[in-house]
């Protein structure tokens, strides 16, 4: 029977793949985010099966290919003016000042413990702003 540890263990060894060490540069291959929002999207799926809201989240870090940035410490959001930048933790302005967190410094970034409190933020702050795609 599969579980939401399943699921989280797989997407956090996937995420791993992208960031294998600390202080090392990301590995954004197509494979690895293509692979990422595949577990993403069937993450949701199985979500809303189970009748949770996070389900619109995952689905549109899915469509979006999205994911936290590994920080020293943290699972980081990043913030950017405009349009949705071309790296899979930048979001639109409004979206990530709808984040929960705080505003690290000067620069434009909220940071969580792990990826998966960083998912749950951007869920929450999709489901405020009741993004649909």
């Amino acid at each position: 029977m599969v579980d939401e540890e399943s699921f989280r263990h797989s997407i956090d060894a996937a995420l791993g793949k992208i960031w294998p060490e600390l202080g090392g540069g990301p590995r954004h291959t197509p494979e690895l985010q293509a692979e990422i929002a595949g577990l993403y999207a069937v993450f949701a799926d199985w979500l809303e099966e189970q009748g949770d809201d996070r389900a619109i989240g995952y689905r549109w870090m899915a469509g979006h290919r999205k994911y936290p940035r590994r920080g020293n410490e943290s699972w980081d959001w990043w913030g950017f003016h405009g349009g949705v930048d071309s790296q899979p933790e930048d979001l639109t302005s409004q979206l990530w000042r709808h984040l929960p967190g705080n505003q690290l410094g000067e620069a434009p970034v909220k940071d969580y413990p792990t990826p998966e409190s960083g998912e749950r933020a951007l869920c929450k702050a999709i489901r405020f702003l009741d993004i649909r795609s």
